[in-house]
């Protein structure tokens, strides 16, 4: 039949113009540079030395945010009561810098100590561990005058508390 014929030479020819055009090469889709922050700290240790039982330490871990999009600490935790961390509850801008600030108590304290504060933000793959470090010598004993000491309360004051105000 005739219509078989014109469908059989409309693809024939569909064939050769495929032959003879050039294919147009699928760009591939460049991968877009991802935009992330980036957490960079200046040290991730801290040596505060020797100190006395009793005694407290403060220290600011400083960082900046490397990286192309605000960054976000979502918390910072101390693996004992002892260490104390504060953080930006505000997002860091790219360039910009922060810290992470430690009190540490050594109160009932002795030796070698090293608390560690572990660091959640979007500025890492991973939680940074962030130490402080040092030695805690126990307190020295008082002598007994100092353990037996008094308060003396003016005897003015004393009748003024003593009146209660009338």
């Amino acid at each position: 039949t005739d219509a078989n014929e014109v469908d059989k030479e409309i693809e024939k020819k569909k064939v050769e113009a495929n032959k003879t055009t050039p294919k147009k090469k699928k760009k591939k889709a460049s991968p877009k540079k991802k935009k992330y922050a980036k957490i960079e700290f200046e040290t991730l240790e801290h040596d505060f030395g020797t100190i006395t039982e009793g005694d407290t330490i403060y220290h600011k871990f400083e960082f900046i945010n490397a990286g192309k999009i605000p960054l976000d600490i979502t918390s910072a935790k101390g693996t004992c009561g002892c260490a104390r961390p504060s953080f930006p509850f505000i997002a860091v801008d790219p360039g910009d810098s922060g810290f992470i600030g430690v009190q540490y108590i050594s109160i009932n304290k002795e030796g070698n100590e090293a608390p560690e504060i572990t660091v959640t933000s979007n500025g890492s793959a991973q939680p940074i561990t962030l130490v402080l470090k040092g030695y805690v010598e126990p307190k020295k004993e008082s002598s007994d005058k100092e353990e037996g000491r008094s308060v003396r309360i003016d005897s003015t004051l004393m009748d003024t508390l003593s009146n209660k105000g009338n």
